[in-house]
């Protein structure tokens, strides 16, 4: 598939680990002549290309043949205009592996939890004996893994909607998990959020899959469309949770207790598991080997350790409300801070606050950035707790040493996204857990 760059001109729009990685590739193509366009003008790109750097970067696009677009790059209306030689690495790989092999493709998308589902898939994939690879915004980049693809592979590929929202390939198999209010001001809109979701099985076929969440009325509607099997979960015909046991229909499969990640929407996650591996034909025990040994990814609800008598979790993943409610309600009545707070997306934080002011969170640790928001939210909701403005992640741990209970949790599960003072969440979760351990281990030589 590459080599029908050979002779033409690519120009690579974004250069993050994306198109870093598929530019590895691009390079050993005869004749391929490569141009990298990054707002960033400070960007260290490789020798030997073509330099678009700064406010202007997009203004030469109509120089090249093919444009290959960075999935954090949004459709301004240049790229708009040149829509017909736009494509992206994600559907390029696609394309190379259709081409090349016949591996199978488990692509898994979902506002929350599609990283610990990939995860989880592969694991469960590979205690079977399968030759899995992990890809996407979990594991490694797609094209990275690309030498490493036979007939007998199956490419488990987390999706974001930023990969998606122009997605005209197929996976065999699609997870879609849930679809929450989230990068709106990426997409412009809930409805285009979902709708870009839903790219995951626009190009299906009756031969393949889709695996969807059947309490979501967004994914219901987009599986009601689809060309490809729908298998619902969270169905009592299908897989669902129940008490105290995972069902698939009315046949028992194991305890839900046997799954070490906490939280109720860990369990959904399971599901979608169980329905992957009921498609594939691989025997349920393989999924319950592997949720009782794994205990999760870093900053989804990660413990990082007790100090002075306070239990710190990090939850630097939760960009969103309905994620935070979700660690809220995995926590409830445990709670003695929390930490909320980063750049404002013009989220709805209602739900949210009547949540906080239901559950009587004692202490509030507000951030910069939505803060203004997010407290008056709270006090239109009827919080009668104590709010703690702060402007950095020092002071909100330090807050959270001094007005946190002993025997409860502080807990960072910010509700937002992290972009007003970090690059992203995984520098905000380990800001979080630097500190916690900083602060925490000083104070405990005090005692």
């Amino acid at each position: 598939m590459l080599e029908s760059f050979r002779n033409k001109s690519v120009l690579l729009v974004g250069f993050e680990k994306t198109n870093r990685a598929f530019y590895e590739r691009l390079k050993t193509v005869e004749g391929v002549q490569i141009g990298i366009a990054d707002k960033n003008a400070a960007a260290k790109l490789p020798s030997g290309v073509a330099a678009h750097l700064g406010d202007d970067y997009l203004a030469n696009m109509q120089d090249y043949d093919v444009i290959v677009r960075s999935p954090g790059v949004r459709y301004w209306p240049e790229l708009l205009a040149m829509q017909e030689r736009v494509t992206t690495a994600t559907q390029l790989f696609f394309e190379h592996v259709r081409a090349s092999s016949k591996a199978r493709v488990v692509g898994v998308t979902g506002t929350k939890g599609k990283s610990t589902t990939s995860t989880l898939v592969h694991l469960m994939l590979k205690d079977a004996g399968f030759h899995s690879l992990l890809v996407g915004n979990i594991g490694a980049q797609d094209w990275d893994r690309a030498d490493r693809i036979t007939d007998d592979s199956i490419i488990v590929y987390e999706m974001s909607s930023y990969m998606l929202c122009d997605f005209t390939e197929r996976p065999d198999i699609a997870v879609m998990l849930n679809a929450h209010t989230s990068h709106i001001d990426w997409h412009g809109t809930f409805e285009a959020y979902v709708n870009a979701k839903g790219q995951i099985t626009a190009f299906q076929t009756p031969e393949d899959t889709l695996i969807f969440n059947a309490t979501d009325p967004a994914l219901t509607q987009i599986a009601n469309r689809t060309l490809a099997r729908a298998v619902p979960f969270k169905h009592m015909q299908t897989m669902h949770h129940d008490g105290d046991w995972f069902y698939d229909g009315s046949r028992e499969l194991f305890e839900t207790k046997d799954v070490r990640i906490p939280g109720r929407h860990n369990r959904d996650n399971v599901l979608a598991v169980l329905a992957v591996a009921k498609t594939l034909g691989v025997d349920v025990e393989h999924v319950h080997h592997i949720v009782k040994t794994f205990v999760g990814l870093p900053h989804r609800l990660e413990f990082v350790g007790t100090f002075r008598k306070i239990d710190f979790y990090d939850d630097a993943i939760a960009s969103n409300p309905d994620s935070t409610m979700a660690a809220l309600h995995t926590f409830a009545g445990r709670i003695g801070s929390l930490i909320l707070g980063g750049k404002d997306s013009g989220f709805d934080f209602g739900p949210l606050a009547h949540l906080i002011a239901y559950l009587k969170i004692p202490v509030i640790v507000s951030m910069p950035g939505a803060r203004h928001t997010i407290n008056g939210t709270l006090e239109h909701a009827g919080y009668a707790g104590k709010i703690v403005e702060v402007d950095s992640m020092r002071e909100a741990v330090d807050a959270c040493f001094r007005e946190t209970a002993p025997e409860t949790i502080a807990l960072l599960s910010t509700a937002t996204q992290s972009y007003d003072l970090f690059k992203n969440f995984e520098e905000q979760g380990d800001a979080f857990q630097r500190f916690v351990r900083e602060i925490g281990n000083k104070k405990n030589r005090r005692l």
